[in-house]
């Protein structure tokens, strides 16, 4: 990546008050590829998402703690975890079957 610039954009809701974790993994792992930040030169490519709405956090948030609790139930050493680790575990709920509506 020599004689790249990186620049990372993001916008969200008005409220949004931190950096996303998104945003923050991007520099992460392009300062792990050694990518400099500094260079005059500008070559652009683009990673884009949108999330409309919030029920993807909530639900997100139902999986972590169904994550934590089955840690906490099977006495697992206690450790820091993370999203990545939820998703990892491959445990994700459907939000939309009938005991979530219920």
């Amino acid at each position: 990546f020599s004689g790249y610039f990186l620049q990372v954009l993001e916008s969200h809701q008005a409220g949004k008050l931190d950096t996303s974790g998104t945003a923050k993994a991007v520099i992460s792992s392009f300062q792990k590829l050694r990518v400099s930040f500094d260079m005059d030169q500008v070559v652009s490519f683009q990673f884009q998402h949108n999330v409309c709405g919030r029920s993807i956090y909530a639900e997100g948030t139902v999986d972590a703690l169904l994550f934590l609790s089955k840690k906490v139930q099977s006495k697992a050493d206690k450790c820091i975890s993370n999203m990545i680790d939820v998703l990892r575990e491959g445990n994700m709920q459907d939000m939309n079957k009938k005991e979530f509506l219920e």
